[in-house]
């Protein structure tokens, strides 16, 4: 009923005078962490409405307060932001679905009877996220080792999923007890292409193919691949996931404006089986279209051969990472450090040391950080 609900959006009004009722419950629910003070994001902000670059996902009449707005919000993926309004131009008890851009602020324009919203913290109070298994790459006799070491004696990162993964292409003690999953591959690529970046397909489709292989995915709601240089927060992602409800074909969140990123890559499980049985699809849908090689990164070509080919819903989530690589302006670079950790962001790339490491993990968590 209620994927059905946020299905009937429109953009003209919609009469749902009962159809709350059926999911009172899950208003009671909202209701009772609102007033525990734990669901708040942002400050609500009344005698507002939310205006955005973009025409409004939906818009419905009948919609009984402003926490029902919230939990439609909630159930839609793309929603960002919200509005309800008593009587707001005519519109009586109506509530507005809004999408952001990344890096975009909602306007705010004087409605007398309208309360404006983002999307609740802690999410994963009102519905469980699901477990995570999420694996890293690293390079043999490199820095990324003391990283992950140093990642795993404080639990963090990857370590802080259900289940997580190492993989290499040789046989590393990264911690004792943690040893390296072996990949049959260079783990050596040139950069190039369109965009300059790392040519590293080749080497995770392996990885990809060993991820398959082990199966350990299909335990867990969510697989989640992170770069050691990565500072990534699970249970920042715990408390988004929720708002990205699994799809037939499944899901995968977008993470920059310029498309996905690979410092950090979430797949529902759908998806990664998805990839698993129709990759070879893409392969020979790019290589027609790009008469040959696309001269991709792996990011890059799962990102297009899920849109164009496999048809993954891909759902924007402007709260998964922070770097360098996607910043507002890229013709004027800023200077990446720790300082710039101070977001609630689930990830911030590149950190190459443990001190830069855990200077931004510290920031990012209310900490101070002293220039070195």
């Amino acid at each position: 009923l209620l994927a059905a609900l946020v299905a009937c959006f429109a953009l003209r009004p919609q009469q749902l005078p009962a159809a709350f009722t059926a999911y009172s419950g899950e208003l009671a629910a909202v209701n009772f962490w609102e007033q525990k003070g734990t669901l708040h994001c942002n400050q609500v902000d009344k005698h507002v409405a939310y205006w955005t670059r973009n025409m409004p996902l939906g818009h419905a009449q009948n919609v009984p307060g402003a926490a029902a707005c919230r939990l439609l919000c909630f159930k839609s993926p793309r929603c960002m932001a919200w509005t309800w309004s008593l009587n707001y131009q005519g519109f009586l008890n109506s509530c507005w679905l809004r999408e952001l851009e990344q890096d975009e602020l909602p306007v705010k324009k004087h409605a007398p009877k309208a309360v404006s919203g983002g999307l609740p913290c802690n999410m994963q109070q009102m519905l469980a996220p699901g477990s995570l298994y999420c694996f890293s790459l690293t390079i043999p006799n490199s820095y990324e080792q003391g990283l992950l070491a140093m990642q795993h004696q404080r639990s963090t990162s990857i370590f802080a999923c259900e289940e997580y993964a190492i993989f290499s292409n040789e046989s590393i003690t990264i911690a004792p007890g943690v040893e390296t999953h072996l990949v049959n591959t260079s783990l050596s690529c040139d950069f190039g292409g369109e965009f300059g970046t790392a040519l590293n397909l080749d080497i995770f489709r392996e990885v990809w193919k060993a991820v398959v292989q082990e199966t350990r995915y299909n335990s867990h709601e969510w697989t989640v691949k992170v770069d050691p240089d990565a500072v990534f927060f699970a249970s920042r992602l715990r408390a988004l996931l929720p708002h990205h409800p699994e799809d037939i074909n499944g899901v995968y969140l977008n993470n920059c404006k310029f498309g996905m990123h690979g410092p950090i890559e979430v797949l529902s499980r759908r998806a990664v089986y998805t990839w698993a049985i129709h990759e070879s699809k893409c392969r020979k849908f790019f290589k027609k279209q790009c008469k040959g090689d696309c001269r991709w990164g792996e990011d890059i070509y799962v990102d297009q051969c899920f849109q164009k080919v496999l048809e993954v819903r891909r759902d924007n989530e402007w709260s998964l990472l922070a770097e360098d690589h996607c910043a507002s302006n890229p013709l004027q670079p800023v200077a990446w450090t720790p300082a710039l950790c101070k977001t609630n962001h689930v990830a911030f790339h590149p950190f190459k040391s443990p001190a830069l490491y855990t200077a931004c993990m510290a920031v990012s968590r209310g900490g101070a950080f002293l220039p070195q």
